[in-house]
């Protein structure tokens, strides 16, 4: 994915998950993450893709949830039989 030094591991997964699932574009995703590394060269605080999505516009509160759900799901079941 486009601007990695920008965006955290989670942040990766994030955009990758939220890209698969055709809730953003890529153009958007390498937005946020220039806007990230702007604010962090400005020594602002570090703020989530998925944060910068919905202040953006790009992506609601609740698709960024179900993103996350679908993440933290898919990570509690690696290793455990169903």
């Amino acid at each position: 994915m486009p601007h990695r030094a920008m965006l955290t591991p989670a942040d990766d997964l994030f955009g990758r998950v939220a890209l698969f699932n055709s809730l953003v574009t890529l153009d958007q995703i390498i937005e946020c993450a220039r806007v990230i590394g702007a604010e962090m060269v400005a020594g602002r605080p570090r703020r989530s893709l998925a944060t910068m999505l919905i202040l953006k516009g790009y992506l609601s509160a609740k698709a960024a949830g179900s993103v996350e759900t679908a993440i933290r799901r898919r990570h509690a079941g690696k290793g455990a039989p169903e």
